[in-house]
């Protein structure tokens, strides 16, 4: 008999994540679980928003709002008591990427 293994939390999470340019919202609360070793596509029309959340996940543009998490450590920021969002250091920023 071998004993039951629980599942892992998502290699990669994203949480109501959205991205705006000035006045124009360009992702709208994306909600995504990727789980480890799973090959993901993200598809849809020229302008609807694949390089940008890619580049929000990617930490190369910063989301609005929403949270990624990387192995469950958050990429790029953490919630602070009252629920404000503080950058983390570059330092800690490689390290969960």
């Amino acid at each position: 008999m071998t004993a039951a293994h629980s599942s892992p939390g998502p290699a990669i999470s994203v949480r109501g994540v959205s991205k705006r340019f000035g006045q124009t919202e360009v992702l709208h609360g994306i909600d995504l679980d990727i789980p480890n070793g799973q090959v993901t596509c993200v598809i849809g029309p020229s302008g609807s928003g694949k390089s940008t959340l890619l580049r929000c996940m990617a930490f190369l543009e910063e989301a609005t709002e929403g949270t990624i998490l990387i192995n469950g450590e958050p990429l790029g920021f953490s919630q602070e008591n009252g629920g404000q969002r503080v950058r983390l250091s570059p330092q800690r920023i490689r390290a969960v990427r």
